[in-house]
């Protein structure tokens, strides 16, 4: 896999699974202000310089 370099600040995630006749959606909940104990998608910040690609 090549590296390829990464031109943003941040990260998104929605994760959905199909479960029997309903669709799942992942979550976390919130340790950290703000938002302390709310529940959110998965997210956060890309370290500076990190490279897409195989982590050794």
């Amino acid at each position: 896999m090549t590296n390829l370099p990464i031109y943003c600040n941040g990260i998104a995630v929605v994760l959905l699974k199909k479960y029997e006749n309903d669709t799942l959606v992942l979550l976390m909940k919130r340790n950290t202000e703000p938002f302390y104990g709310e529940w959110c998608y998965v997210g956060g910040a890309i370290e500076r310089m990190r490279r897409r690609g195989k982590q050794h």
